[in-house]
């Protein structure tokens, strides 16, 4: 877990980030970054990340549910 600083720029409100996670992320300056909410609380990442855990969770309902798919398609 990081604290995150939030200062105030001539646009609004900004969260600095600490170097670790903007190399984790592989962030630049002007790069994009998804804010989403869930049960456990906020979630910081990138649309690759999003991309990656949907396409995680529709293999895995693939593969749990590969005969009924297969039995619904016929």
């Amino acid at each position: 877990m990081h604290k995150l600083k939030v200062v105030k720029t001539s646009e609004g409100l900004a969260v600095l980030l600490p170097d670790e996670v903007v190399a984790r992320l592989d962030l630049a300056e002007g790069a994009e970054v998804v804010l989403s909410e869930g049960a456990e609380g906020y979630t910081l990442g990138t649309e690759r990340d999003r991309s990656e855990r949907v396409r995680k969770a529709t293999q895995k309902i693939f593969e749990h549910y590969s005969e009924t798919l297969r039995d619904l398609a016929k």
